[in-house]
């Protein structure tokens, strides 16, 4: 009787494991192996833009096409008066994307080698580069279902799937966020904020501060709340 409840219990956790289901293998990135875009994610070739909109209206704009500075356009459809930008030199055939200004005012540079961006619906873009002031190497962005990887090293398009939500999710947790911060639309204006930080996978050390504000009666008024201590003009 012993061997028979023995021998049914080593066939059902056989069956367990049979059934069990694999996941998804992470997507080998640094290829610079081109791959079709879906979901919300476009290019445009022709003028160098990469393009994106949040499930929540959210809209991240990369322009790679201009001979000087270049610029990522962190905006929102239901305020849209803000202006959100990471603006950066080529340099040395790089883009550094490393300076942040809300309507045309520095507020800080980027102070770590990554750098995130939180919108209200929780989608993030998350900036690699060599050093806090350094050619940025790539451009992820997480959604939900979707995930989209750019390699800024050779203008490809890496990754782009809207298929699972786990693995876009296992995608962002295997990518350290650096300094991360976001912007939040309130009652009076929108709020521009750094809220964490992540040197390592897993390893968050929380630290909310405001970085700028916007107003609903002046959207021209930026009021900076913080002091970059590198930089004068800030």
């Amino acid at each position: 009787m012993n061997r028979l409840l023995m021998f049914l219990l080593l066939c059902f956790l056989a069956s367990c494991r049979k059934d069990k289901p694999t996941q998804e293998p992470l997507p080998i990135l640094g290829t610079c192996q081109a791959v079709s875009e879906s979901g919300c994610f476009s290019t445009t070739t022709a003028n160098g833009l990469l393009t994106y909109t949040t499930s929540g209206g959210g809209e991240i704009i990369a322009d790679l096409g201009s001979p000087g500075y270049q610029t990522i356009y962190i905006r929102h459809r239901m305020y849209p008066a803000l202006n959100l930008t990471l603006v950066g030199y080529r340099s040395q055939g790089g883009r550094t994307f490393h300076m942040e200004r809300l309507n045309n005012r520095h507020i800080k540079n980027r102070q770590y080698s990554r750098r995130t961006i939180v919108f209200p619906d929780g989608a993030k873009m998350t900036l690699v580069a060599d050093s806090p002031d350094g050619p940025a190497r790539s451009l992820s962005i997480y959604d939900g279902t979707q995930a989209h990887h750019y390699n800024l090293t050779c203008d490809v398009l890496e990754y782009s799937s809207t298929a699972s939500a786990d693995l876009a999710r296992r995608m962002d947790e295997a990518e350290a966020d650096g300094e991360a911060g976001g912007i939040e639309i309130t009652e009076n204006g929108v709020l521009f904020f750094n809220l964490y930080t992540e040197d390592q996978p897993g390893k968050v050390i929380n630290k909310r501060y405001n970085l700028g504000e916007l107003h609903h009666n002046d959207p021209s008024k930026v009021t900076d709340h913080y002091d970059d201590p590198g930089q004068p003009n800030t």
